[in-house]
């Protein structure tokens, strides 16, 4: 909304693009459309407008693998709006699932080579996982479900195994960025009252994914235990 007197006119977006600042926009973001903030030419005093700009990483400029320390938890692209009143910076949080390819195919035997691997680069996080839908929803729905929602989010499912009898899945999830950094993750679903016992261990040879992925999974696949 405009709540100055004077109207402003104009006002394009842009994402920081200056090399010193690179780790502002470090997928190297860009505008799918060209846009001048949504053809406003006006905005006079009183008046607001809502626009939605569609963005994505640019995969083929997207940051080296030793550039990977530059990104930080919460993952944010620094934008800009220029007006006729001033130009107005500011940052955009997004989630790591927009910057994982969800169309890649990963087997098992790779998945289990790359995690013996990377066994001492390793993170244990217990969390309280994600409710049934109702008490008539059994382990193998319950299952399924959990893959569509990890699917959806980028996430790659090489197997899942659900066990009856002790209420409980089993998860082996691979997850990969546009600029080929990868990370693992072996993750226990104990769905029943008196258990606690649900939790997942990541895996990735670039330390700050440890953070941006347990963010993912948690609000994937439930909320932090209390106290862990």
């Amino acid at each position: 909304m405009n709540s100055d007197k004077v109207t402003t006119s104009e006002a394009p977006i842009q994402f920081n693009s200056i090399s010193i600042f690179d780790y502002y926009n470090s997928f190297k973001f860009y505008f799918l459309v060209f846009i001048i903030f949504g053809g406003i030419q006006e905005l006079r005093e009183g008046q607001s407008r809502t626009v939605l700009v569609e963005i994505s990483p640019n995969v083929n400029s997207s940051q080296s693998k030793e550039d990977a320390t530059k990104m930080t938890a919460p993952l944010t692209v620094e934008a800009a709006v220029r007006c006729s009143f001033d130009t107005f910076v500011f940052k955009v949080p997004f989630d790591l699932s927009a910057v994982l390819v969800g169309e890649m195919r990963l087997g098992l035997d790779v998945f289990k080579k790359s995690w013996t691997a990377l066994e001492k680069r390793t993170l244990d996080v217990k969390f309280t996982p994600l409710p049934r839908l109702s008490p008539e929803e059994d382990v193998t729905s319950y299952s399924q479900r959990l893959v569509a929602k990890l699917q959806n989010a980028n996430l790659l499912v090489p197997h899942c195994s659900a066990i009856k009898s002790s209420d409980c899945v089993r998860l082996l999830l691979g997850a990969c960025t546009v600029n080929r950094l990868t990370m693992f993750a072996d993750v226990t679903v104990n769905n029943s009252d008196s258990s606690d016992s649900s939790h997942f261990t990541i895996r990735t040879e670039t330390l700050p994914l440890f953070p941006l992925l347990r963010a993912l999974l948690l609000k994937v696949l439930g909320a932090p235990s209390t106290g862990k």
